[in-house]
């Protein structure tokens, strides 16, 4: 019994049919979906929460100056002078507080795209994470209740270091069926930065 070798393809029969390629569908990325939050979101709280630190800004000028020793002004002698340092270090703590704002918000982004891998949707087109909602609610209602209540600081206002856990609690909640369903190890790791998140602005 002969066995007889395959027949080569013909040159004009190619291996995979154009028609059949156009219908493949790509592999899914390894990244996609990773950002929930899209990115103008950050920009857009970014320079809410300066406007309102500038607009907060003469209340801690005020403070500042009010916290100037007697002696202190004495020795300046002219009062365009201490005001002239009270305006320097204003603008200092401005420049240092965008700084570290930043930083912030580049850390909550990253673990708005990297903890929880599924957020819910905002008018079926935007993706709005959990790490942002901590990050505004952490910011922006501060600023604003200093400047309604012409307060330069916060720290002593009762209910003040309870409102940062209640953000965290209240995010968790309005999440937890986006992050309870994983293991242990990721839902503990979830819990625990939700809850520093606004910490570290409660101490700023």
């Amino acid at each position: 019994m002969s066995i007889s070798a395959p027949e080569p393809p013909r040159p004009d029969e190619p291996l995979i049919s154009v028609a059949r390629v156009g219908h493949m569908k790509p592999e899914n990325s390894s990244d996609e979906g990773k950002q929930k939050t899209p990115r103008f979101f950050w920009v857009i709280a970014y320079l809410v929460i300066m406007g309102l630190v500038l607009a907060r800004l003469p209340l801690v000028l005020q403070a500042v100056a009010s916290q100037i020793p007697a002696d202190a002004k004495a020795e300046l002698g002219d009062e365009r002078l201490m005001t002239f340092s009270t305006t320097v270090g204003g603008v200092m703590f401005v420049l240092v507080y965008a700084v570290v704002m930043l930083l912030y918000l580049l850390l909550a982004a990253f673990l708005d795209r990297r903890i929880i891998p599924t957020k819910p949707l905002l008018h079926g087109k935007w993706r709005v994470g959990m790490y942002f909602v901590i990050a505004v609610l952490s910011t922006i209602p501060v600023h604003l209740a200093s400047i309604v209540s012409q307060l330069p600081d916060l720290h002593g206002v009762p209910g003040y270091y309870a409102y940062f856990p209640l953000v965290a609690v209240s995010a968790l909640l309005a999440y937890r069926h986006y992050w309870r369903g994983l293991a242990a190890g990721k839902r503990v790791l979830v819990i625990a930065t939700a809850g520093a998140l606004p910490l570290l602005i409660s101490f700023g």
